[in-house]
């Protein structure tokens, strides 16, 4: 607060200071020499015309920035992330590593965890993932990938988020199934056979142009007995939909889906989807949970579609940020062109009056005052089109879908200033064709 009270005070001391100092300094005789001519008006203050200049050009940075980023917002709504996320509840659940560190032991709680959501009256479907798309902690799920004899140099380079599952998961997401079949509940079980279900990126990487379904792959586990990485070869059972997990923006690494006793490090985050409001499950589901273990906590319950919404945060906060900003600055300007055409007005009266004596029409007088204000506007769209050029380059890795030069952007904006700024400009225009003639050289 008082660095902004500091700021506005000495914005105001020295923008007073220019003013005052013209007028202390201006010899009489050309001040009453210049009283009632042109060169009084806009033509004669130059630095007025200059800071009038320069609020247009600013202000059509900023709208033209605003501009982009609101098409790049509109763009990232219309991202299809790969599933669904309305009307799908999660949550966390904390399976204590201590209490529960052998793999099958702990896939086995979530097992009957899982079992006993399924049977909660109301619970149309119930899957489970680790980690959740959006909520962070992907650089603890990635793995390298390749197939039977890959070389080291290409296992090092594929590089695969894995997704530890709860059979279900896909099922709840819709997340679109391309080829053979999803996870089930058998997968997850002590002596089921170690499969797994890749993306279509993933496939088209490694079997391009090739069903992948019923090959095999290697995938790095950690195995607990040696305390150590291996490869681990895993068939495959099915093909889904590529998944945008970290960013709306990006398309983001290939994915395979595993079921939990793979890798059942990290805290599960479940999805359910209800019949009726799944936030009015959240009482069952902790019940359930704390009948099975009082130790295992549910946290972070909230819909999927907040998810989705916090991905699209930054963009959102960077064009309502700019958009303020470009709101004030076109207010400025249009402020400052009207203070300008108006003061000019004034200074022009007995011209005009005398123009008016003379027989001129409304029109051309209006055209006469129009055109000062135009001829402002114009020079400041033009500094501003260059400034913005250069200004949204330093900034595009903010927008999306659209370009930093977008033509429509840059034809739409301009036109819309200038229709501002010339309202700006006709409101004394108007009033400079209601001088009276008689009264404007009484004056004089």
């Amino acid at each position: 607060v008082l660095y902004t009270v500091g700021a506005t005070v000495l914005a105001v001391f020295l923008f007073g200071l220019a003013p005052a100092f013209r007028a202390a300094s201006s010899p009489l005789a050309d001040v009453l020499k210049e009283r009632g001519s042109e060169s009084g008006g806009v033509r004669g203050n130059k630095v007025r015309t200059a800071l009038v200049i320069s609020e247009v050009a600013l202000s059509l940075v900023l709208l033209i920035g605003a501009g982009l980023m609101f098409r790049s917002f509109e763009q990232l709504k219309n991202v299809d992330p790969g599933f669904d996320s309305e009307g799908v509840l999660t949550f966390t659940i904390s399976v204590p590593f201590f209490k529960y560190p052998d793999f099958q032991v702990r896939a086995n709680f979530v097992n009957e965890l899982r079992r006993r959501f399924a049977d909660i009256p109301g619970m149309t479907a119930v899957g489970a993932v680790t980690p959740l798309p959006f909520a962070g902690g992907d650089q603890y799920a990635v793995g390298s990938y390749g197939p039977r004899g890959v070389s080291e140099e290409d296992w090092n380079a594929n590089k695969a988020d894995y997704r530890m599952v709860i059979p279900g998961y896909t099922d709840v997401m819709h997340i679109r199934l391309i080829s053979g079949r999803r996870l089930i509940p058998a997968d997850n079980e002590p002596d089921a056979l170690d499969v797994g279900v890749i993306d279509e990126k993933l496939a088209s990487r490694v079997w391009p142009g090739q069903d992948p379904v019923g090959k095999e792959i290697l995938l790095s586990w950690f195995n607990p007995e040696v305390f150590a990485m291996e490869r681990r070869p895993v068939h495959v059972v099915g093909v889904v939909e590529h998944v945008r997990a970290v960013s709306l923006t990006a398309d983001g690494r290939e994915a395979i889906y595993l079921p939990y006793k793979f890798q059942p490090f990290l805290p599960l985050s479940v999805t359910a989807r209800a019949s009726g409001d799944p936030l009015a499950l959240v009482p069952l589901i902790r019940r359930e949970v704390e009948a099975m273990d009082p130790d295992s906590p549910v946290s972070d319950v909230r819909m999927m579609t907040e998810y989705v919404s916090d991905a699209m945060a930054q963009t959102r906060f960077i064009l309502t940020l700019v958009s303020v900003f470009a709101g004030l600055a076109l207010t400025l300007a249009a402020i400052g062109l009207y203070g300008v055409i108006s003061y000019s007005v004034r200074q022009r009266t007995r011209e005009i009056g005398v123009r008016m004596a003379l027989g001129a029409h409304e029109a051309s007088v209006v055209r006469l005052v129009l055109g000062h204000g135009l001829v402002l506007s114009l020079s400041g769209v033009g500094l501003g089109l260059l400034a913005a050029f250069f200004a949204t380059r330093a900034v595009s890795s903010f927008f999306y879908g659209v370009g930093a030069a977008d033509p429509l952007t840059y034809t739409a904006i301009p036109v819309f200033l200038v229709g501002v700024t010339a309202l700006a400009s006709y409101v004394p225009a108007r009033r400079a064709v209601r001088v009276d003639p008689v009264e404007a050289l009484r004056g004089e």
